[in-house]
């Protein structure tokens, strides 16, 4: 059987604004009982990821989580797959 990325996914991947707050972010991660989720910039497009991780620092170094905004302290150039992309199909 083949595995691809589409099989791992439970459902549709969270999605905040790059003008959504830290709070907003953090409250939304809880609430789904996620980790992570995808930034969509102003036109849309994926802008990066913004992760526990990413929240912690924030908060770590002093930041506002009612004013700081996601797009402040996200991840940058984030490597993704489409559901149908197989780990092993370039492997020789």
């Amino acid at each position: 059987m083949t595995m691809n990325a589409g099989k791992l996914l439970k459902s549709a991947p969270i999605e905040v604004w790059s003008h959504t707050t830290l709070r907003e972010v953090a409250e939304l991660l809880e609430n789904n009982s996620i980790g992570a989720a995808l930034v969509r910039g102003t036109e849309g497009n994926v802008a990066g990821v913004i992760s526990e991780r990413d929240l912690v620092r924030a908060l770590a170094e002093g930041s506002d989580p009612d004013s700081e905004r996601a797009d402040a302290y996200m991840t940058f150039d984030v490597e993704f797959a489409h559901t149908g992309w197989t780990p092993m199909a370039n492997v020789t």
